[in-house]
């Protein structure tokens, strides 16, 4: 499972970066990927490395599609079109939020 971290805007490049620290030579670290970037080179781009990823605000519940299909396709075995929407649409509604419903 990925980390999610709330409230903190995605970086443009790895000087904005609140996840960089410097290291004893007074290049900076990435305390990510684990490797130096050097300021000149990431003081306008993001690291190639870079893991971070945004999801964009508002949104509503989000949950985990390939284990909802998952579920879906046993369960919907040998029941016809009608059955199969309707189990479709309850198993929706009860489905595990991963992350939570989030407004601007």
């Amino acid at each position: 499972m990925s980390p999610l971290i709330k409230g903190i805007d995605m970086p443009k490049n790895c000087d904005d970066c609140r996840l960089r620290s410097f290291n004893l030579l007074g290049g900076m670290m990435c305390c990510i990927v684990d490797e130096n970037v050097t300021n000149q080179e990431f003081a306008y781009k993001r690291h190639p490395n870079c893991p971070l990823s945004e999801i964009s605000t508002p949104h509503g519940d989000l949950i985990d599609r390939d284990d909802l299909l998952a579920y879906f396709d046993r369960k919907a075995k040998g029941k016809t079109a009608e059955e199969a929407l309707k189990l479709l649409y309850t198993a929706l509604k009860a489905y595990p939020t991963v992350i939570e419903k989030e407004m601007n």
